[in-house]
């Protein structure tokens, strides 16, 4: 199976700023209508359906939009939803029905360190993230983290929040897997004449929270509110 990223996906992934705080989000449409998901630990001390004042790089400056916050209610679960008040991207359906296969290749994109590509207009003046592979490595699923999916890669700081996802060729479709909350760090030591030095270090084991999360997460918040 060959696997890639295509540019419906690259052009829904937005540098978002919350405060002092960066990461990375990205947009999904449902019944046209148009969400923007993150990793809910970007907005730790805020409270479920709060408004809140967020920022969008666009044309290189911050932009402030307003939106409605959904937290997902179980702890541990790192997901949130933005419920936004204007539309910011095109509105691309993605599928979140994937198949996954042991070792298959995914792509975890967003904006690590804060680095961007500069894309000009080719993306309506938003910078375009980084793209990253990664392989389905593991999987567990319990009630209180939903389904957490284990990645062989290398993740960094600033892809928390964007999208695991993969564009199948066979079926023409674009699947997006989890949303990325961060890595395992691993201790290491290194002997020398002063002693034992210990330091941290990634592990190469992605943690990321199945889009089945986010739709659920969704689906509660609109459903109530009919």
């Amino acid at each position: 199976m060959i696997n890639t990223v295509n540019s419906n996906l690259v052009q829904s992934v937005f540098f978002l700023k919350i405060g002092n705080s960066t990461g990375s989000s990205f947009t999904i449409t449902i019944k046209d209508k148009q969400y923007l998901v993150t990793a809910k630990h970007i907005f730790e001390g805020f409270q479920d359906k709060s408004e809140v004042e967020i920022e969008i790089f666009h044309e290189k400056v911050w932009k402030k939009l307003s939106a409605e916050l959904w937290l997902h209610p179980k702890v541990k679960i790192d997901v949130c939803v933005l419920k936004l008040s204007n539309q910011i991207a095109h509105k691309y359906e993605f599928a979140t029905d994937s198949n996954l296969y042991f070792g298959q290749d995914l792509f975890m994109l967003g904006f690590p360190y804060g680095l961007y590509q500069d894309s000009g207009d080719i993306n309506r003046n938003f910078p375009m993230p980084f793209v990253k592979k990664a392989c389905f490595s593991a999987a567990s699923a319990q009630e209180e983290h939903g389904t957490i999916f284990f990645l062989d890669g290398h993740n960094n700081k600033g892809f928390s929040g964007g999208p695991v996802c993969y564009y199948d060729f066979n079926n023409k479709k674009t699947y997006i897997v989890s949303v990325i909350s961060g890595y395992i760090p691993q201790e290491g030591s290194i002997k020398t004449p002063f002693g034992d030095w210990k330091y941290n270090e990634n592990s190469g084991i992605v943690i990321s929270y199945g889009i089945k999360s986010v739709m659920e997460l969704i689906e509660s918040n609109t459903t109530s509110t009919k």
